[in-house]
């Protein structure tokens, strides 16, 4: 910005402001547009790690072997862990028949008592994988009969079962008929949901923007040339563009302003003029 200020005679100067100022705002415009680049990045690099590993379905899968287990139970706060429906499979090694129910956790426990079992405690997202524990140290009874069990049901080779949320704390136990010991077992839980791959995609595309758009404004801030300022002129010339502020000498015809070098005007009289007389 070009200041024009009025002299002490009334003559109009340029005041040129110091270009630090400018500085220090392209310097900050820059860093804002870095920030928002590498923000956008991340954002982007996130949202595609999440479309890949939820899938298109918007699936979390986690899965182990669990071996020579007396009988194997899941706990509430793997079950009723989301507000959406669990789904459980479980497959014998050996291919024999398997039996799954569904209870209140304290029904349940009251059921297994101190028998032998595996029980799944925890999953770990992203790798997949689960956590389980074993304790009780008697023989499983046949829990089969007892009436507490909202869901029985009873396969051969593997089972699954949808556990729908709204009536938890509940335990899924899953055992072999008639009280006999569970061999080994593999176990997968589950949650589906298509909402979470379309805000996945939603993230990627705000990111990939954000860094498209920081990108090019970076890329046009650094590769345009600066434009100068209206009125303005460098620092090297403003010597030149000073004015004159000294005040000018009256001239003898009565005007006034600095002395002309082609002015050679005397008041000394001219010898070939007529001389004139007073009368």
């Amino acid at each position: 910005m070009v200041d024009r200020i009025t002299g002490a005679w009334g003559r109009a100067t340029t005041t040129f402001p110091d270009t630090k100022d400018d500085i220090v705002t392209t310097a900050t415009r820059r860093a804002l547009g870095l920030s928002v680049a590498v923000v956008g990045a991340v954002l982007a690099i996130l949202g595609l790690w999440l479309c890949v590993t939820l899938g298109p379905s918007g699936g979390a899968t986690f899965g182990s072997r669990l071996t020579q287990t007396g009988a194997l139970t899941i706990e509430p706060k793997v079950l009723n862990a989301l507000d959406v429906p669990t789904e459980v499979t479980v497959a014998r090694k050996d291919g024999g028949p398997l039996w799954v129910g569904l209870a209140g956790a304290s029904d349940a426990a009251a059921v297994l008592r101190d028998a032998r079992r595996t029980t799944v405690k925890r999953v770990s997202w992203p790798s997949g994988s689960m956590t389980s524990a074993r304790s009780g140290s008697t023989a499983m009874p046949d829990v089969t009969t007892a009436d507490v069990w909202r869901v029985s049901q009873q396969e051969r080779g593997s089972a699954s079962v949808v556990v729908a949320q709204g009536q938890g704390p509940e335990t899924l136990v899953v055992a072999a008929t008639g009280g006999a010991p569970l061999p080994d077992v593999d176990v997968t839980v589950a949650w589906h949901h298509e909402t979470w791959f379309f805000l996945s995609l939603l993230l990627l595309l705000v990111g990939a923007l954000l860094a498209a758009g920081a990108g090019f404004f970076l890329w046009q801030d650094l590769t345009a040339a600066p434009e100068p300022k209206a009125g303005a002129t460098s620092r090297s010339s403003r010597h030149m563009h000073r004015p004159n502020l000294l005040p000018r000498r009256p001239r003898r015809g009565g005007t006034t302003g600095g002395a002309d070098p082609a002015d050679t005007t005397t008041d000394r009289p001219d010898p070939s003029a007529p001389e004139e007389v007073d009368a």
